[in-house]
């Protein structure tokens, strides 16, 4: 088996594993890239230009590949979620009407026409709140008297965005199984702070173990987080010493050089492994959560749905957090790559030539 210096000692691991795996059981089906006339009926998943999203994306179209369902990953030029939101108003053709994308869907479609997509992948929130902002308002709405109201539960987000789209007719788009993964933000702070913080770890209280000690400490967090500051006091009566905002990988970096207390970070992000870091669990649901979420045009195949479906039940947060080992750092593997090691380590595709 080769495996390149670029994959690093970690991926030849994965790779030799999946082969050990691969020579114990019968042989998956491979998974080929569609050319020519495969190319010319592919069905197009949009995504967006986030490298997980894209490796997630990309395992999906493995999957639909290695099924004799031809289909190719195409950036989306709007936001995922107004991208399905398009999908699911936009009146279905049916077989005879359709032509079909162009030879080369990456560089032809972008956003311009609603159905120009077979497939969007996007998460669960941004969608939940463009397909339904009055019900989205109510799952975040605070109770009387109260600043802040705790984040949509993942359960609540996926019921409202199934209910959009059935809707009182025949649905135009459905919602497919989503990804089991909850992508949410941790509260992370290393050993050493949470043993002088005297956190509990038999009986841990999360972030509300935090709060008498809240006023003497420094906080940082990733940027994209709403109304921060007001959750932070409203749900555990907590106001930081000081509060920054920076990329993940220099929010690691701060908090092992101490100069952040704590760091609130995507609970997959690799930094935690690596510097065995203590996670403070949002036990009061400060902090926002959706999940990854295919939204499917109606009339395609149905046997598709069900090859979706096992990929999502298999997109747990083990799973989110090995692709996002991959991905990091100067070595990390393109998308289409961490995919494709993803696909084989889980027996769904069989390993490529090229790896021999």
């Amino acid at each position: 088996m080769h495996c390149s210096a670029r994959a690093g000692s970690q991926l030849c691991a994965l790779a030799a594993g999946a082969a050990l795996l691969l020579s114990a059981c019968s042989e998956p089906p491979a998974a080929e890239e569609p050319t020519g006339d495969e190319l010319d009926r592919a069905w197009r998943i949009a995504v967006g230009e986030d490298p997980l999203d894209r490796t997630v994306a990309h395992i999906y179209s493995l999957a639909l590949n290695s099924r004799d369902q031809p289909t190719v990953v195409v950036e989306a030029e709007q936001p995922t979620h107004e991208a399905a939101a398009r999908l699911a108003s936009s009146p279905a053709e049916d077989e005879e009407g359709t032509d079909g994308p162009p030879e080369d869907p990456q560089e032809e479609h972008g956003g311009s026409d609603a159905g120009e997509y077979e497939i969007v992948l996007a998460r669960t929130m941004p969608l939940a709140e463009t397909l339904d902002p009055e019900g989205y308002s109510e799952l975040t709405t605070p109770e009387e008297g109260s600043g802040a109201a705790p984040a949509a539960a993942a359960e609540g987000l996926t019921d409202l965005i199934a209910e959009a789209l059935e809707g009182d007719g025949d649905p135009q788009a459905h919602m497919l199984t989503p990804g089991a993964a909850v992508l949410s933000t941790s509260a992370m702070t290393t050993t050493a702070s949470a043993a002088a913080l005297e956190l509990d770890e038999e009986e841990p209280e999360g972030m509300a173990g935090l709060e008498e000690h809240c006023q003497d400490l420094v906080f940082a967090h990733r940027e994209g987080l709403p109304q921060l500051q007001e959750a932070l006091d409203e749900i555990y009566g907590c106001e930081p010493e000081g509060m920054s905002e920076a990329e993940e990988d220099t929010l690691i970096e701060q908090l092992i050089t101490a100069q952040a207390d704590v760091v609130l970070v995507t609970s997959s992000h690799p930094g935690a492994q690596e510097n065995a870091l203590v996670e403070l669990e949002d036990t009061g649901r400060a902090f926002p959560r959706d999940q990854y979420v295919p939204v499917i045009t109606a009339g395609l195949a149905e046997d598709s749905y069900e090859v979706a479906d096992e990929i999502s039940e298999a997109l747990d947060g083990d799973s989110i957090a090995m692709l996002r080992r991959l991905l990091h750092g100067e070595d990390g593997l393109a998308p289409e790559e961490a995919a494709q090691y993803w696909m084989v380590e889980e027996d769904f595709i069989a390993e490529p030539d090229t790896w021999g």
